[in-house]
């Protein structure tokens, strides 16, 4: 009878080992997993930003279209194909607009013709 306890106390401990190294590869593969969503939604989370500050971007440009087609408008002798070709260039080269804005109207008018004359 003592060799049959003394086997029954042997096997439970190695059965206790080897859930214990289950235990542990489980942790590890779990880790991985979590490691590996987090860094998925970190490059998301990064992705995200620029898109959104790109549309920013462009809902400014877009917000200040108006104004400038006003101011075009107030320019004496421009044909519509002028207008056109203005906007045209603008809508390429942004921070024109911003220039064109920060301008007197003398220099306004000025800065259009250059665009025009190229």
């Amino acid at each position: 009878m003592d060799s049959f306890s003394a086997q029954a106390g042997e096997s439970s401990a190695s059965g206790k080992s080897k859930r214990g190294g289950k235990r542990k590869l489980n942790v590890a593969s779990e880790d991985k997993i979590i490691g590996l969503i987090s860094s998925v939604c970190e490059e998301m989370n990064k992705r995200l930003s620029e898109l959104s500050a790109r549309l920013q971007t462009k809902l400014m440009q877009k917000s200040n279209v108006l104004p400038f087609m006003r101011h075009l408008k107030k320019i004496p002798n421009l044909t519509t194909d002028e207008r056109v070709v203005v906007m045209r260039y603008i809508c390429k080269n942004v921070d024109e607009l911003d220039l064109f804005f920060s301008l007197y109207d003398d220099a306004k008018c000025s800065l259009v013709q250059q665009i025009l004359t190229g």
